[in-house]
Order: C-alpha cells, then structure tokens, then sequence
C-alpha cells in the first residue's frame, strides 16, 4: 500500500488536508506515481503524460502544461508540504496561464460539460477522462490514454473534449496515438530521430538460432552497456536484453545472468529512471526460456574480460 495526499475544499471554504492508503497511485489519481521506496505518491501534476518517482514529471502535454522545477514553487502550490523533501530539480508539469477549463455545468461526478442527451460526459476535471460510458475515471484502462481535444484562439486554448482513447494494436501501454511505452509480445519499442514518435515494431527473428544466452552485470553504471559484449552496467538493462533475446530467438532455451561479485547494490533508485520503461509482467506470458541470475566467480570475469565470451547455441 502508498500513502496519498488528497486535497479538498470544505464547505465552509478552507482547504483540507488528509492522506490515504492506495494500491496503486497512477490507479488511483493519474497525477501521481508509485513510490516503492518510501511507499508514497509522489506528485507529477496536471497532464503529465509520464514521469517516476526520482525526476518528476518527464513527458508533459507540451501545448497545455509547462514543467517547472520544485525549487520555482511557492507555499500556495497543492500538495507543497508533500513535496518539501523531494529534490529541488524534482519536476511538475503546471496548467499554461492561456488554457480555459470549462466552468461547470454538470451533475454528473468530476464531469465539467455533459450531452445531457446521451448521458454522458464531454469534459471531465482535471485529471479525469470519459471511459467509453461517457463516464469520468481518474485512470483509463491499461491498454488505453488519455486524450484531450481543444480548440485555439488568438490567445487561448480550450479544452473541449477529455475522453479514454485505446492503443495502437502493438502497444500494451501507451500516452499517445505516436508514443508507445511498452510493447505487445514480439514487438520491439522504435524511436523516432527526434524521439517525437515512439511505435512498437515486430522484432525480425535472426536464423542464428541460440539456445543459451550468457549476459554478464558489471555494476559500472557509468561505463553503460555493451550489447555486442553482451555486458551492461546494471541489472535492470540485463533483465530488458534478456527479454529482447526471447523474442529475437525462436530456439532460445536458457538465459544467464551473471552479476559480478563486486557490485555493492544489484539494483538502485536511478536504475529505474534509466531504464524507463520497464518492460511489463504481461509481455512475459507464453516465454518459452528459463531466466537464472548467479553470481559470477573470479573466473569467470576474467574470462568475459579477456575475450567478450562467444554465447553457446
């Protein structure tokens, strides 16, 4: 469970402050992500698209949001008290002072605007979207992201339409119809050259077909990896090659991770923020290779050292 901060106007108009316990934070309010740390919900505001725990809000709406640092706040700021401990580059992705949020209008629950004719929501608050009941949910479903339509002036956006919309076929999570963050089983994630388009494409087996794979974990973070040596600075980027290689070769029956004996931590807080995303449990179903993690003896470092160790088919 993550404790939450929620913040609410009592009818007598002043501010309430209280926290609750979630199993999921995104789940629960897309504003916020799971902290595995410290077991909290760490604020990345309104409208951000991605983001972690350690650096804030990563991917923000660029025409309706800014992101600003948590050192550029002041005390007035929601959830402010919640955040005093976070880094001071820790990142928050605020409304852009020409964007018009509807007044509301409606009945219906966290619902702005509504067809009242078919009953359902056409704009929800802040951080909600329409499902396809037309109701508002604080987090559409896993295979499916938040789409907000607007409409410009001279000098304001308006917001005209919040609403559910699903993946492209290949993605198994995604923020756009143009950015996937993870992949349907077999598919790979694509960048674009500017990183503005993020697809899933079908990875192409080799006919070099392994059936033992060999990755050795260095703990030299900063040395990064090295695919063709088949050695990487943490555990995390390992375990996501590992993955690759299981869709890669058809024939592929075991897969050895190596950790070096001189690695103080296997896994670290800024592990994650670099190897966002990471690759999704449900990728997994239907592996047909078995995954060991050892340490590696003197040895053998020196071996993978010496020569880059040809993996055995």
């Amino acid at each position: 469970m993550f404790l939450m901060p929620i913040e609410y106007i009592q009818e007598v108009g002043e501010l309430a402050k209280q926290t609750v316990c979630v199993h999921d934070c995104a789940a629960a309010d897309s504003a916020f992500v799971s902290n595995p740390i410290n077991m909290r919900c760490e604020f990345l505001g309104n409208y951000c698209l991605n983001g972690n725990y350690t650096n804030g809000c990563i991917t923000n709406e660029t025409y309706l949001t800014q992101r600003i640092s948590k050192s550029d706040l002041n005390a007035s700021f929601p959830h402010y008290q919640w955040m005093k401990d976070l880094d001071e580059a820790y990142k928050i992705s605020i409304i852009n002072p020409n964007v018009l949020i509807p007044t509301k209008t409606s009945e219906y629950t966290h619902c702005l605007t509504a067809n009242d004719t078919l009953g359902v929501c056409k704009v929800c608050e802040i951080g909600f979207y329409a499902d396809k009941s037309g109701q508002c949910v604080c987090s559409c479903g896993s295979d499916q992201y938040g789409e907000i339509e607007t409409t410009e002036t001279e000098d304001q956006i308006q917001i005209i339409s919040t609403k559910c919309q699903t993946c492209p076929v290949s993605c198994l999570t995604c923020i756009s119809q143009d950015y996937c963050t993870s992949c349907q089983l077999g598919h790979m994630l694509v960048y674009s050259q500017s990183n503005i388009q993020v697809s899933c494409e079908p990875f192409s087996r080799s006919t070099h077909e392994f059936q033992n794979y060999i990755l050795y974990v260095t703990g030299q973070r900063e040395e990064g990896y090295d695919h063709g040596k088949f050695m990487f600075g943490d555990l995390l980027f390992a375990l996501k090659h590992a993955y690759k290689l299981h869709l890669s070769y058809s024939n592929l029956k075991m897969v050895t991770i190596l950790i070096s004996e001189d690695i103080e931590h296997f896994i670290t807080p800024s592990d994650f923020a670099n190897s966002y995303p990471l690759i999704e449990e449900q990728s997994l179903l239907g592996g047909s290779y078995s995954l060991q993690i050892m340490q590696a003896i003197t040895q053998i470092i020196l071996f993978f050292q010496a020569t880059g160790v040809q993996n055995i088919q």
